[in-house]
C-alpha cells in the first residue's frame, strides 16, 4: 500500500488461511471464505515526504566534540571534509536540504569528500543555544564549511536561502569543495 498514490484502486485478496480459515464469522463470511477489499486512496492528507532509500550521505553528528573527534579520526588524512553547522528545525531548511544534494552527488560519483552535520543549536527561552562543534571549531551557524587536508574551515558562499533554490545552493557547495581542494580561502 506504500506504492499506492491519490487515485489508485487496488484490490486486496486474503485467502480463508491468512482470513478466518475454517471457523469463519457468522452468517457473512462463510468457513473457508476469500475475503477481498476494494482500497481507493481518495486523497492524502498531510505533507507527502519522498522516500528516500539506503542511509543518508553525510555522517550526522550530536554536537558533541568527542563524535567529531572520532569521525576525522576514521577518514583517509588527506580526503576534504564538509560541514554543515546548522540549526533546529532542519527538515525544510534550503541549506540542509543543498548540503544533502551535494552530499548524494558526491556519493554517487567519486566519495572523495567526507560530508558531516551537526545541528544541536535550537531556539529555546529566547536564544540558540550552543553546539559544541561549531564552539570549537569556531564555526557560526546556519553555514556549510569545507575544509582540505590540514587547512583552515572556510565559509562556503550559498546565498541567501530565501533567495536562491535547493539545487543552486548544491551547485555552491559543489564549487566550495572544488575550490577549497585547490587551496582557494575566499570562497
Amino acid at each position: 500500500m506504500q506504492l499506492m498514490v491519490e487515485g489508485d484502486e487496488w484490490e486486496l485478496y486474503i485467502p480463508s488461511e491468512l482470513a478466518y480459515g475454517d471457523s469463519g464469522q457468522g452468517g457473512d463470511i462463510g468457513a473457508g471464505d476469500v475475503l477481498v477489499f476494494t482500497l481507493r486512496l481518495m486523497t492524502i492528507n498531510g505533507a507527502s515526504k519522498p522516500a528516500e532509500r539506503g542511509p543518508p550521505p553525510y555522517t550526522e553528528l550530536s554536537g558533541e566534540q568527542r563524535q567529531f573527534t572520532q569521525f576525522v579520526q576514521e577518514l583517509d588524512a588527506g580526503m576534504p571534509k564538509v560541514l554543515a553547522v546548522l540549526r533546529q528545525p532542519i527538515a525544510t531548511s534550503k541549506l540542509f536540504l543543498g548540503f544533502k544534494a551535494a552530499a548524494r552527488v558526491e556519493k554517487k560519483t567519486a566519495d572523495s569528500v567526507a560530508y558531516a552535520l551537526t545541528a544541536a543549536s535550537k531556539f529555546e527561552k529566547g536564544k540558540y543555544t550552543s553546539d559544541e562543534i561549531a564552539v570549537s571549531l569556531k564555526l557560526s551557524a546556519p553555514g556549510i564549511f569545507a575544509q582540505a587536508a590540514g587547512a583552515e574551515w572556510v565559509k562556503c558562499k550559498t546565498g541567501r536561502p530565501t533567495e536562491s533554490t535547493v539545487d543552486e545552493i548544491k551547485q555552491r557547495i559543489e564549487s566550495c569543495v572544488v575550490e577549497v581542494g585547490r587551496g582557494k580561502t575566499e570562497l
